[in-house]
């Protein structure tokens, strides 16, 4: 998403967790995000899976 892309430009907290902070241990770790609780839904709200689906892709 391009504001997550903006947001971690500026070393900001991201919104829907698209973008990646490093990779550990073969895992990705994302980079932080504003209000963690929430995520899921938000990104359900611009048609993207629950983050650990996503996440599990990278294995």
């Amino acid at each position: 998403m391009p504001e997550d892309r903006v947001a971690v430009t500026e070393r900001r907290h991201q919104r829907y967790g698209t973008r990646v902070a490093d990779v550990v241990d073969g895992r990705p770790v994302p980079w932080p995000v504003a209000d963690p609780e929430r995520l899921d839904e938000r990104r359900a709200t611009v048609g993207l899976e629950p983050l650990a689906v996503h996440l599990a892709r990278w294995s």
